[in-house]
This record gives structure tokens, C-alpha cells and sequence, in this order.
């Protein structure tokens, strides 16, 4: 495995460098992103990306194939128009994670802030922590899974799509246009 010390790169200089150990090596370490934004953004190389650290905006944005793993937490829009790959992030990130989400495999072990799966037409989303309001919505198709207490409006103007909900009080918070089935007990 490689390992990329971003600390004194720029945006551009450290992506390129990304792209190039995963052509080569197939796996890539990032130490010291220190909150740097569009990460992995736009990459269609397959590999696996591990980012040592949090990171800023744009986090795996327009991915396409690739597998990327956040030790951190995430600025907003992580994930923002996946197409396939997997982003796994092991603390917290911001508003709107996956958003417009094609596919592919988003996994926040943490909790996300509003608007988490806005727009999502694809792939599964699932949330470990709580989510802010506004989860879900406009959906269009793919699967949020939310396992911890979710914010108000949950899945407010959503066509498609499922949401899976852990939290008890859901039925107070749901959006408009909202149509829920309870399981048996």
C-alpha cells in the first residue's frame, strides 16, 4: 500500500496523485487531509482510498467505481451524485450526504446533518447515528436506512424509493406525500 501525505498539497495536486497510486497499487493511504475539500472527487479508477483523517466539502463526489474509507468526519455534500463504489465514513459528516445518489453503498457510522439521501435515485444510504430534518426527501428511488432518532420531515415530497426508519416517534416527523406501513408485531 502507498501513502500520500496531503499536509503541503493542493486540492488538484493531491487528487492527481490519488488517481495515480490506484492506477498502480490498486490501494492508497491519505494521512494529513486536514479538512481539504473534493477528495476523491470524480474518480472512476477502481481501488480502494483510505482518507486518515476528516475531510472537508465534496468528499466522493461524482464517484464511479471507487471504494472510499473516511476515519474522520465528512463536510457537506459527501457522496454528492454517486454513481457506483462504496463511501464508508466512520464519524459524523454534514448536510446533505448523498445527495442526488445514483448508486453504489454509503455507510455514515456516525450521525448526518439535514437532507441526508435529498434527491437520491438510486443505491443504498445507511445512517448508524441520527439524521437531521428533511431525510430523505424527494427521493425518487434507491434505500435510506436510518438506525438512530431522525430530525422532523422525514421523506417530505418523495416519488420512490424506501426509507427504512428505527426511530420510535417517525410517525410525528414524517414529510408530505409520505406513505408508511408499520410491521406486524
Amino acid at each position: 500500500m502507498e501513502y500520500i501525505d496531503a499536509k503541503d498539497l493542493k486540492n488538484e495536486e493531491l487528487n492527481f496523485k490519488i488517481k495515480a497510486c490506484l492506477e498502480k497499487y490498486g490501494e492508497v493511504t491519505i494521512q494529513n487531509p486536514h479538512s481539504m475539500h473534493n477528495i476523491a472527487t470524480g474518480f472512476s479508477v477502481k481501488g480502494k482510498i483510505i482518507i486518515d483523517g476528516s475531510t472537508g466539502f465534496y468528499t466522493g463526489g461524482f464517484l464511479e467505481g471507487s471504494s472510499v474509507e473516511v476515519t474522520g468526519n465528512t463536510g457537506w455534500y459527501a457522496g454528492d451524485n454517486m454513481m457506483d463504489g462504496e463511501i464508508m465514513i466512520d464519524k459524523n459528516t454534514g448536510s446533505n450526504a448523498g445527495t442526488y445518489f445514483y448508486g453504489g453503498t454509503m455507510v455514515i457510522r456516525g450521525s448526518t446533518g439535514s437532507r441526508v439521501g435529498y434527491g437520491m435515485k438510486g443505491g443504498t444510504i445507511i445512517v448508524c447515528g441520527s439524521a437531521g430534518r428533511w431525510a430523505g426527501q424527494m427521493t425518487l428511488g434507491g434505500k435510506l436506512i436510518l438506525l438512530g432518532k431522525t430530525g422532523d420531515s422525514v421523506g417530505e415530497s418523495m416519488y420512490k424509493g424506501r426509507v427504512f426508519v428505527k426511530d420510535a416517534d417517525v410517525r410525528s416527523k414524517l414529510g408530505g406525500n409520505v406513505f408508511f406501513r408499520f410491521p406486524a408485531r
